[in-house]
């Protein structure tokens, strides 16, 4: 396993009701956030769970046989304002997914990726 920091990025002139109504639903989130005040950069820390994994036929990951996807966790803020969320890519498809962690931590991971989509 490797860990390190990353931040996720504002977009000026995105307009991310859709994604973010979409992506509540999948983290189980109870409220999507309005009247966000948005921000430059939403840092965070990372632990890489798996590379060259492949898609198995229940929605997870598994090393055989290897495969383009590499799974993640996120974690976001600190202390007792804190959340966690999956985010596994495939650049060979150019593909990404947030999945959910944990319910808990629905709202918390929403209201972060908020400020900056």
């Amino acid at each position: 396993m490797s860990s390190g920091s990353g931040k996720f990025l504002s977009q000026s002139g995105s307009e991310p009701g859709i994604f973010l109504a979409d992506l509540a639903k999948a983290l189980q989130a109870k409220k999507v956030p309005t009247n966000v005040h948005r921000i430059e950069i939403v840092p965070f820390d990372y632990v890489i769970l798996g590379q060259h994994q492949s898609r198995s036929s229940d929605g997870g990951f598994g090393d055989s046989p290897n495969g383009n996807w590499t799974a993640m966790k996120i974690f976001l803020g600190e202390g007792e304002n804190e959340g966690e969320v999956f985010l596994n890519f495939n650049l060979a498809m150019g593909k990404a997914e947030f999945s959910i962690k944990d319910s808990d931590y629905g709202d918390f991971v929403i209201s972060e990726l908020a400020k900056v989509l």
